[in-house]
């Protein structure tokens, strides 16, 4: 960091005996004439160069008294004052020099680095570029600014100065023009270039830890995790209280761990230790937060033992830093364990004063929100007017402070669609066997059957399997990034968009997917729609699109959206069937000990969508139907406390425990499909039905109960029942979902005549929408058609404006 006294005037002689006769002489001169205010001046500047500090300053005031407004006496006297580290005094006197001055360029940079020792950087950062807007060639000030800059973190910005610095003033002391060179590099994507002058730049300074980091990123850009952790561990041994480095160490182990087949839980520890460590040194560091907070999702999903150990010590200091992204950890943590009381408590206490405070709040805080509360908002509550005020809210705060980084593309750079077959483009990092990969596959297939132009884009790491490679022989392109990209690096999928020129951008994981959500923010096509993963993600006012239909979306809801809800004419969504594997019914029930008479309800529920109501009306419906059971299946929670809150149930309502009975994860989606040929009964979901578990019910033949609610996740079991033309199992309250559940139960000829109507359902005469994505993918591509027609007319009419 250069100090204030580097912009002393020039031309004094720095020799101890050339400067005592100066001085010598200069009092000779003053002692005969003591009015003369430019040569107790110079006197007081070559005092300050011998750094007798106290004299420097003493002359000063003596100055002062004859010239009360000369502005260089001021500064030198700061120059003085900031020596002896009287910090407060210095800023006093810098201050005085620009209320006469203020364009006095030196004052301001002096100033900056006093605001710098006092820990005020935002403060410095703001008096260097005032300082650049007034002196632009001023080679130094870049080069404090590139420094601090530096110690941020906020490298990109940093290097840029530090290079227009070395422009500007090649012979700045401390510079290592490995290190810059390394950094163009890097930028430019020249990475084995980037790696080579890195290591120059460390063999030149091995004590420089932004070498380090930066050797490490590069490392971990190109997906050699073991080289990055082990920068970034020497980084720490060089400076063990570096809030970066540690931050940096959490994000590559992290990102180790996520690449296993399984997670590893030990690495997802140290990833949350190096966070912590980090966020202690550093309270205000935005990407530790994000790191900790993913790193505690993927550990409670795992382990809640140990999840909750480390989750008291981030919920703590996050309380202790004045942060609420611990009691959105809370939440979820505990609604993924299936401990829905704890989770629905914390979050009403967190919403009395949210919207009051959202504008205060920081960017992690903002994007814990977004990604992590309103996800799991529906499992929490069901009034639509409500959930979709905050959704809103907090939507419209991550539009205006988190993706502001990811510009939107503007209306001259989108081409108007003129020529058919249409361009479509699909985001998602789960082109796999996944919910999203299951409910897109069969319609992405037809709809290549209409246009040969499908794209899809991973936005994200991709654990390919069969299901993926079938995607691929649909798709003209498949882009899955070489390299082992972030998954926040949006604008490099962003680039490919705009390249291929695509009409028609899906979205298949809304708010589950932030890489999704920064991209179609972006609006890198001319129309973008989000479909299948969630709810509409509530950031485009009125400029992207929501597929639904007129069960999830009755009239007058598209009201509460900020998108434009597409109403499909039959369904939103729909199959060509689900496949399992080859056994009989009568052998799964001797396997599972379950006689060949006994009727068998079904609850695919994970920890998070059980509550205890549902487990509740569950038990009621176990004890109006005798030698009745119960095959509970959650694919994520806390299986031993989901394992207590039935058995407290059972207790406080007079059933057996033992009719309850808790079914292991299954190695395979088509093993897990084998639960629904041996179940009478499946009973949904609420608030947050079954989506692909309930398609895949149904494709077998099981009939289903379920609640209908306010909210689009709280209405699927009920458009895909009304689709298929059958009532029977749809329920207003929990009441009549306990009426319908002992009904079928106890009524043979009723779940008969169900299961006749799924069978008919599926036949090629009778063949209902939710079973034909040929018909869905023909609705889809006339709506894309007619919304494009409409963005092509705003499109043009902004170039109209632009012009």
């Amino acid at each position: 960091m250069q100090s204030g006294h580097n912009y002393l005037p020039q031309g004094y002689q720095q020799d101890a005996g050339l400067l005592e006769d100066t001085i010598a002489c200069s009092e000779k001169v003053l002692s005969r004439e003591s009015s003369y205010p430019e040569e107790l001046l110079k006197l007081a500047e070559i005092y300050y160069l011998q750094k007798q500090w106290e004299d420097a300053i003493t002359t000063c005031y003596k100055i002062i008294l004859w010239q009360p407004n000369h502005a260089q006496t001021y500064k030198l006297l700061g120059n003085s004052l900031q020596s002896q580290g009287k910090l407060d005094e210095a800023i006093r006197s810098y201050n005085k020099a620009l209320q006469i001055d203020p364009n006095f360029v030196e004052v301001m940079v002096n100033l900056g680095s006093v605001f710098y020792k006092k820990g005020e950087v935002e403060t410095a950062i703001d008096l260097y570029q005032n300082a650049i807007k007034l002196q632009p060639d001023f080679g130094a000030i870049y080069w404090n600014l590139g420094k601090i800059l530096q110690e941020k973190g906020d490298l990109e910005q940093a290097f840029s100065y530090l290079q227009k610095a070395v422009q500007l003033q090649p012979d700045l002391p401390g510079i290592n023009s490995h290190l810059i060179q390394a950094y163009a590099y890097q930028k430019e994507g020249k990475l084995d270039d980037a790696i080579s002058q890195y290591q120059h730049a460390i063999a030149l300074s091995p004590d420089d830890v932004t070498a380090y980091l930066c050797l490490g990123s590069v490392y971990l850009q190109q997906g050699e995790l073991e080289n990055a952790i082990g920068n970034f561990q020497t980084a720490i041994q060089v400076q063990p209280h570096h809030a970066e480095a540690h931050k940096s160490l959490g994000l590559a182990i992290l990102q180790k761990g996520k690449i296993e087949d399984k997670f590893n839980l030990e690495l997802l520890e140290k990833a949350i230790k190096s966070f912590l460590v980090a966020l202690e040194i550093k309270p205000n560091l935005n990407d530790a937060y994000r790191g900790c907070f993913e790193s505690l999702a993927h550990l409670w999903r795992h382990n809640f033992d140990r999840a909750s150990i480390w989750l008291e010590q981030y919920s703590h200091l996050c309380e202790k830093n004045g942060n609420i992204s611990g009691k959105i950890a809370l939440i979820s943590s505990h609604l993924q364990a299936g401990n829905y009381a704890i989770a629905q408590e914390t979050f009403l206490d967190l919403e009395k004063s949210l919207l009051e405070n959202l504008s205060q709040l920081t960017i992690p805080e903002i994007e814990a929100l977004y990604f992590h509360l309103l996800f799991n908002l529906p499992h929490l509550r069901d009034n639509l007017t409500l959930n979709s005020q905050l959704f809103r809210e907090i939507g419209k705060q991550y539009r205006e402070q988190c993706a502001i980084n990811i510009r939107q593309i503007s209306p001259k750079t989108l081409h108007p669609q003129s020529n058919i077959p249409l361009k479509i483009g699909f985001l998602s990092p789960h082109f796999r066997r996944h919910s999203v990969g299951w409910c897109s596959y069969d319609v992405i297939g037809e709809l290549s059957k209409i246009t040969p132009e499908i794209y899809c884009y991973v936005t994200g790491f991709l654990k390919a399997d069969d299901l993926t490679k079938k995607i691929k022989t649909i798709a003209k392109k498949f882009y899955a990034p070489e390299t082992n990209v972030n998954e926040r690096d949006s604008e490099i999928i962003i680039k490919e968009i705009i390249q291929d020129k695509i009409d028609i951008l899906i979205d298949l994981d809304s708010i589950t997917v932030a890489t999704n959500i920064e991209i179609i923010q972006a609006k890198p096509a001319p129309v973008c729609i989000s479909w299948l993963g969630f709810d509409a993600p509530f950031i485009s006012e009125k400029k992207n699109y929501f597929i639904g239909d007129d069960s999830t979306h009755p009239v007058g809801t598209e009201k509460l959206y900020t998108e434009k809800v597409i109403i499909a004419p039959d369904s939103f969504i729909a199959v060509s069937g689900f496949s399992t594997l080859p056994i009989s019914e009568n052998d799964l029930r001797k396997s599972h000990r379950i006689g060949l008479n006994q009727i068998v309800y079904l609850s695919v529920a994970s920890g998070r969508k059980l509550n205890p109501d549902l487990i509740n009306a569950q038990i009621k419906i176990l004890k109006k139907v005798p030698d009745s059971v119960l095959l509970y299946k959650g694919l994520q929670g806390d299986r031993a406390l989901i394992y207590k809150r039935y058995q407290e149930e059972c207790v406080t309502q007079g059933v057996s425990f033992h009719r309850v009975k808790f079914l292991d994860f299954s190695p395979t989606e088509e093993n897990h499909r084998l639960s629904y040929i041996f179940a009478d009964i499946m009973l949904d979901s609420y608030p947050y039905n079954g989506g692909t578990h309930s398609l895949e019910a149904l494709w077998f033949e099981t009939p289903i109960v379920t609640r209908v609610g306010e909210q689009y996740l709280s209405r699927m079991g009920y458009s895909f029942l009304k689709n298929l033309g059958i009532n029977t199992g749809i329920a207003q309250s929990w009441e009549e979902y306990i009426e319908w559940g002992v009904k079928l139960g106890k009524d043979e000829n009723l779940r008969k005549e169900i299961k006749e109507k799924l069978r008919k359902a599926k036949e090629k005469e009778t063949l209902a929408p939710l079973w034909n994505p040929q018909k869905l993918a023909e609705d889809l591509y006339s709506l894309f058609l007619m919304v494009l027609a409409q963005q092509n007319r705003l499109i043009m009419a902004d170039r109209d404006l632009l012009i």
